[in-house]
């Protein structure tokens, strides 16, 4: 069902802009009017709506995941229909999937990727605690915050959607999760939480080296690569990956499940040393004969047509034909002869035989019974009930009701909750006597760490100190200080030697230098993009970038600045400046035209000018726009040469036609100023 901007869905939800589109279901932002706050607003599509018993499970999935309430899991806020539409409102991420982190920037320096990893392994374990498994792990269903007071941190979606849909999935959508298939997934198998560390550990392989490690056509040939080749070398990919990282990926993605982690738990105990630990010799194995060692494995043509049918066959049981025992039968029958004489005998003989049989089996029957009994009277026993994923005091009260002696234990667990039980030292259903104990371990919940001091730290400093000790970097908030030099860290949102649960978020406040006075604006033009900003920032000042194309100058250099070097301002003010994108592909160069014979002796040569455009920005942050819906901006481009200054154009624009170009012509190097308002805004360089 495709909603268009200005629906108002179950008298709640307003629809503000579609965002997204999948194989299940079309995405938007909206708004909850009730609780004023936007909203990620999923709607089935059509193609699903005539299908009960799919909207039936999607229902019974999507409530499923509602129950998980994590930081790192997207929050589910709702589920219903209204008519024929049938919906999930969830928590608006502000950012970008991690696909799209991953095609910008990977490959990831290794603490990046185990950052990310542990937050997603953190809300994995979550889940698989609450018994949810997520069945289709992948960066599009990693959401990365780009904004707030949570930049950076990461959220995993769509829990328990993805099992709804896996009978619906169409090709073109099933292509994007067979690349992060476990084996077992891929042959139609049994899925449990070990094929979402599968997943994640082919995530983490993408990160690290910036490619997938199977490629195909198709999904049959992907699915068949995930089956039975090995894992590429990550060391010939990336030199730079650590050998602990390394080790990790290769244990996360072994073919069979039991060599893999067995929880989410394990995983991040070892992703935690990694932060420190570089020789990956923490990482033990389980040996996996299935690709281990590089060898290809055999799939049979059986298991071909489950991977290409995509689900398993059923099985058949084999009912033995009565006909085969027909002999049996007839040799039966043929004892009975009432012509026969001897039967009397035989008959008496046989009923002999099986009274005495029958009291010897009675007799024996009782022995064992009566040892039984005075067994139990002199030795009593009890059968153990399972305690693991109780509370104390529901583990406590069952004991009692169950004659069970129990010692009490505890210690930290990352995968368990505080107060719950983990796991009993006698199986469940096993029998013991009365008198002996059964011991139980109880969870005390994350193991705490200390928030470190930041005070006096640069800012690259701080955010490396919080990730050493797996806390999170929050928002980073600058305000003038006297005391603190420019970029240091003056206080921090979380005192130091605070015991905090890992993952937690510290807010650090940044010097920009005193408060009083202005400064000079410093020239910043020619020079990297990076080592512009930085300048800026040394003297307190904002930096606003603008990308455009550049005939003079290569991708990544700065071409201009908006206020002129050795301009005053005040400090914290914001100076655009524009970036070379490189050389346009697909500008056009005006030929010269080339003069004739009669010209070449009568004439003076003519100088040819060169077309550029001049970039006209949405750049209003120190321009008063007033209180007009759509304000009204005076626009004035002038042209500055050394022969003098001609006004290019001088026009009132609103604020939605911007942004535009203005195109001219030269034939020197020239400077175009650019005034908002009659406040210079920037200066844009063209050479000749």
């Amino acid at each position: 069902m495709k909603l268009t901007p200005g629906t108002l869905v179950n008298d709640r939800y307003y629809i503000i802009e579609q965002i997204g589109c999948g194989g299940m279901a079309n995405v938007y932002r909206a708004k909850d009017q009730k609780l004023d706050r936007d909203v990620t607003f999923k709607v089935l599509k059509e193609e699903h709506l005539s299908d009960n018993e799919f909207i039936k499970r999607f229902n019974v999935e999507a409530r499923a995941a509602a129950s998980l309430s994590h930081q790192n899991i997207v929050s589910v806020y709702d589920v219903g229909n209204d008519g024929d539409i049938y919906f999930i409102v969830m928590e608006f991420v502000d950012g970008c999937t991690l696909k799209e982190l991953i095609n910008r920037k990977a490959p990831f320096g290794n603490k990046e990727v185990i950052s990310i990893s542990l937050q997603v392994a953190s809300a994995l374990a979550h889940a698989h605690l609450n018994g949810i498994v997520h069945r289709d792990i992948k960066p599009q269903n990693i959401l990365v915050s780009g904004a707030g007071k949570n930049a950076g941190s990461v959220k995993v979606t769509d829990f328990g959607i993805a099992r709804a849909a896996s009978s619906t999935t169409q090709t073109g959508e099933a292509m994007g999760s067979v690349h992060y298939f476990s084996p077992e997934q891929a042959q139609g198998g049994y899925v449990d939480a070990k094929s979402d560390i599968y997943s994640l550990g082919i995530m983490m392989f993408e990160m690290i080296t910036g490619t997938l490690p199977f490629e195909g056509d198709s999904p049959v040939a992907l699915a068949m690569k995930h089956i039975k080749e090995p894992l590429p070398d990550i060391s010939k990919l990336n030199p730079n990956a650590s050998k602990s990282l390394v080790e990790i990926i290769k244990k996360a993605t072994q073919k069979r499940p039991y060599a893999r982690y067995q929880t989410a738990g394990e995983l991040i105990s070892d992703l935690k040393k990694a932060l420190n630990d570089d020789s990956g010799s923490f990482v033990t194995e389980k040996e996996d004969t299935a690709g281990s060692d590089g060898q290809t494995i055999k799939v049979s043509p059986e298991e071909i047509k489950k991977i290409r049918s995509g689900a398993e066959s059923e099985n058949k049981m084999d009912v033995p034909v009565i006909g085969e025992n027909a002999d049996i039968y007839n040799d039966i029958d043929n004892d009975y002869n009432p012509g026969d004489a001897s039967y009397d005998k035989n008959k008496e003989r046989k009923a002999v035989i099986a009274a005495v049989l029958t009291s010897i089996v009675l007799i024996a029957i009782l022995t064992v019974v009566g040892a039984y009994v005075i067994n139990e009277i002199k030795n009593p026993t009890v059968k153990v009930p399972l305690f693991e994923g109780l509370s104390a005091e529901e583990a406590e009260k069952l004991a009692a009701e169950s004659l069970v002696n129990l010692t009490e234990e505890s210690e930290h667990n990352e995968q368990v909750a505080e107060g719950i039980v983990i796991s009993q030292s006698v199986a469940e259903n096993e029998k013991i006597p009365r008198d002996k104990r059964v011991t139980i371990v109880i969870s005390l919940g994350s193991e705490m760490v200390e928030v470190p001091d930041l005070k006096d730290l640069s800012e690259e400093d701080a955010q490396l100190s919080l990730e050493q000790s797996g806390l999170g970097v929050g928002e980073v908030i600058r305000q003038p200080s006297d005391d603190v030099i420019v970029g240091a860290v003056i206080k921090q949102s979380i005192t130091k030697g605070t015991p905090v649960a890992p993952g937690t978020v510290v807010d650090i406040y940044v010097s920009t230098g005193p408060e009083s006075g202005t400064v000079v604006v410093p020239d910043v033009r020619y020079i990297d993009k990076d080592a512009a900003v930085e300048m800026l920032k040394q003297e307190a000042l904002e930096a606003k970038i603008i990308e455009d194309y550049s005939e003079s100058y290569e991708a990544g250099k700065t071409t201009s600045q908006g206020v002129q070097p050795g301009s005053s301002v005040p400090r914290g003010y914001i100076v655009t400046i524009t970036v070379s994108k490189g050389k346009d592909p697909n500008a056009v160069t005006e030929a010269p035209v080339q003069p004739t014979t009669a010209q070449q002796v009568t004439s003076a040569p003519v100088k040819q000018k060169k077309a550029v455009s001049i970039p006209v920005m949405a750049d209003f942050d120190n321009v008063d726009l007033g209180d007009e819906e759509i304000p009204a901006v005076s626009v004035k481009v002038t042209a500055k040469t050394d022969g003098g200054s001609r006004t290019v154009i001088e026009n009132t624009y609103y604020t939605n036609e911007f942004p535009f170009t203005v195109n001219d012509k030269i034939d020197e190097d020239t400077t175009y100023e650019i005034y908002f308002n009659n406040v210079l805004i920037n200066s844009v360089e063209e050479k000749y």
